[in-house]
């Protein structure tokens, strides 16, 4: 078919469904040079026709054609929202951040459908739907970012990633990487670990942290998993870098102060791996010496 002839016919409104076949057969580079009588379709009444229209637009990287796109996936018409998905989807081959008015579109259904096949350069947008309770299945079963701690710190801290899921995702870092995030992230500063060690070490009953710490959700996670694995191992390894001696002690005061507000036997093993004269202080429960022992062991 001849494609002045095919543009002849969408100008005068005369729209066949042979002409609607052809459109969608065409590749962008034939339907450049007419885009603008494609544009006039994707306000169609009819709704295959829209859906066609905006099919043929994939791939558009205009400002126009992108917005006809977006403004695609809120009709009413499944088909069409779809259509428009399609398309958007390939634009964002070639420009990744377009597609994030997919993945969070107000519309469930849309973002639902935009999680079932993510362009690669989105992957790290999509991984932000883990704390949308409506498409946390879609988004936990899509790889995590290259770079995923921020991202990580902050769904555990939300409550959108458990525990043992968020001690995997900080195992999966090398070593380094891990303890350069947790040097550049919010800290208690030395001075007042050692000031809170200090008042810890003659405290009959365990007081906790001031402050915060990042360091605090990791003790958190240890205890809500509350068992030994490779991940608890891996972690404390990394921690207890001595090249490291500051994050040590910070390490230690979370530790000790998680202790302090919600004892648990993992929590215990890894305040003294951390801190091995805690072992000592008078706040830690006697009958639980033999747990901080055992710690002390298996982490030294």
């Amino acid at each position: 078919m001849r494609d002045l002839e095919l543009w002849r016919r969408f100008a005068r409104g005369e729209v066949s469904k042979a002409d609607l076949a052809a459109l969608i057969s065409l590749p962008l580079v034939r339907i450049a040079p007419q885009i603008g009588a494609v544009m006039q379709l994707v306000s169609h009444e009819a709704p295959v026709v829209r859906a066609v229209a905006l099919a043929a637009l994939g791939g558009v990287r205009g400002v126009a054609g992108v917005r006809a796109l977006v403004a695609g996936l809120d009709d009413p018409e499944e088909d069409v929202w779809r259509a428009a998905l399609a398309g958007l989807r390939r634009t964002a081959a070639d420009a990744a951040g377009r597609y994030v008015h997919a993945l969070f579109h107000s519309r469930v259904e849309v973002r639902r459908a935009a999680l079932a096949d993510v362009p690669r350069g989105a992957i790290d947008a999509a991984a932000y739907l883990r704390a949308d309770p409506a498409c946390a299945d879609l988004a936990s079963a899509l790889p995590w970012p290259d770079h995923p701690l921020p991202l990580a710190f902050d769904l555990h801290r939300s409550g959108a990633l458990p525990s043992a899921q968020f001690l995997s995702v900080l195992t999966s870092v090398a070593p380094s990487d891990l303890r350069a995030f947790l040097l550049g992230e919010r800290g208690r500063g030395i001075e007042a670990v050692e000031a809170y060690l200090t008042a810890a070490s003659a405290a009959a009953v365990l007081p906790a942290a001031p402050g915060g710490d990042v360091l605090d959700q990791i003790a958190r996670a240890f205890g809500e998993v509350d068992t030994e694995d490779h991940r608890i191992d891996k972690l404390v390894d990394t921690l207890t870098d001595r090249k490291h001696a500051a994050l040590v002690r910070r390490a230690g005061a979370a530790f000790v102060s998680r202790y302090a507000t919600h004892p648990s036997r993992i929590v215990l093993a890894a305040a003294v791996a951390f801190v091995p004269l805690a072992i000592a202080f008078p706040g830690f429960p006697v009958e639980r010496g033999p747990e901080a022992v055992a710690g002390l062991l298996r982490y030294r």
